[in-house]
């Protein structure tokens, strides 16, 4: 999971096209979740939500955090 988009998301793609093995991505919108206090329950309370929507086997490689 990353907010890094700019720097991760090539990376994925470059991996598909070379046909090499790739691992999920997660991205996150870098304004999506407010900084401070509440930031991390706020977090967990939406990979929960994720996690629980599909099943693992069934989750693309690149998916947006909401």
């Amino acid at each position: 999971m990353t907010e890094n988009v700019k720097d991760y998301r090539p990376l994925l793609l470059g991996a598909y096209e070379n046909h090499d093995p790739v691992a999920p991505l997660l991205l996150v919108a870098s304004g999506r979740f407010l900084r401070g206090g509440r930031r991390a329950s706020a977090v967990v309370s939406a990979l929960e939500k994720w996690l629980t929507r599909t099943s693992a086997g069934s989750r693309p490689y690149e998916d947006w955090l909401i």
